[in-house]
């Protein structure tokens, strides 16, 4: 026996769609502000570097070191290259990112911040 029940679905989905638009309008995210290219800017650099932004979980980085992908884990002074990019680059390469990272933070943050600052910004008029 059949049944329409998953009809009942269309109600939540439709008031979630007009929520979504009411809440555009309130906060003027459009493509004439300029708001709306700088979002969707901003998400695909976000997807673009999630591996470097955020903590990776493991299946994906499983995923990316069977396709042979240099991920950065982030663990510093674990002493065996083959499971930290920090130590494959001391102990193979012969530089130090760890350090390079540290040395220059505050300038690799400033930098980005002006980068991001000029792609987001609404054009002027």
């Amino acid at each position: 026996e059949c049944t329409n029940i998953y009809l009942t679905l269309l109600l939540p989905f439709a008031l979630a769609g007009l929520m979504l638009v009411l809440f555009l309008i309130v906060c003027n995210i459009t493509v004439s502000a300029g708001t709306i290219n700088g979002l969707i800017f901003f998400a695909n650099i976000v997807r673009v570097n999630h591996t470097f932004l955020f903590v990776t979980p493991t299946w994906a980085l499983f995923r990316y070191r069977a396709e042979k992908w240099s991920v950065v884990t982030g663990i510093v002074g674990a002493t065996n290259p083959l499971i930290s990019t920090y130590d494959f680059m001391k102990d193979v390469i012969g530089y130090d990112l760890a350090a390079f990272f540290e040395r220059n933070s505050s300038t690799l943050q400033a930098e980005i911040d002006v980068v991001l600052k000029a792609l987001l910004a609404p054009e002027a008029k």
